[in-house]
């Protein structure tokens, strides 16, 4: 595991970034004592953005768009106007 103190972070990010791309864990220190660990993410954590707007537009299309319990636009904009 690769160790990088806060002291050099700023420096050393591209580094961070390398290993994050490699897979590893980075430890973090602070005047050599550990504070914190940065992990790659894992693979199925790693959300497929088309697959959420394909859901998205699906549930809208068999749901219709909504705002919620008898709301519709046109009543927030003249509740906003009230104000």
């Amino acid at each position: 595991m690769t160790k990088i103190d806060t002291l050099q972070l700023h420096s050393e990010l591209p580094r961070l970034v390398e290993c994050l791309g490699r897979g590893e864990r980075v430890l973090l220190t602070d005047g050599g004592h550990p504070i914190g660990i940065v992990v790659p993410p894992e693979i199925d954590q790693v959300t497929d953005t088309q697959k959420l707007v394909r859901d998205m537009l699906t549930w809208r299309e068999l749901y219709g768009p909504t705002l919620g319990n008898g709301l519709t636009n046109r009543k927030l904009v003249e509740e906003g106007r009230k104000r």
